[in-house]
């Protein structure tokens, strides 16, 4: 069961965009030295840390958490259309109080 999720504020913020890019240049940095060069990995794999830990950071800063609504309904269904009774039934669901707005025009609130 999902007790909540996390969401990053948007536009991306321009500090977690950075770090991002950082961390996938010294990535491809780190694809391209030779296994040999072992002082050379263990430096860039240290920088990557550290800037993974600044973008766990950031993250946080810059994202909220929503927590999930349970609910359960009761309910009668017949099986099919010449069944003689109707069975209960009840079904739980879990939902993120998130509401769309790409409807949204806002000509109706200018007054």
């Amino acid at each position: 069961d999902v007790e909540w999720m996390r969401f990053l504020k948007y536009p991306l913020p321009a500090e977690i965009a950075c770090l991002q890019r950082l961390i996938e240049e010294k990535q491809n940095a780190l694809g391209d030295i030779a296994s040999a060069d072992a002082s050379k990995t263990e430096s860039i794999e240290q920088e990557l840390t550290l800037l993974r830990a600044k973008l766990n950071s950031a993250i946080n800063k810059h994202s909220f958490k929503l927590k999930t609504n349970t609910r359960t309904c009761n309910f009668k269904v017949t099986p099919h259309d010449d069944a003689p009774t109707a069975l209960k039934m009840s079904a739980k669901f879990t939902q993120i109080p998130v509401n769309s707005s790409d409807a949204i025009t806002g000509h109706k609130l200018q007054g």
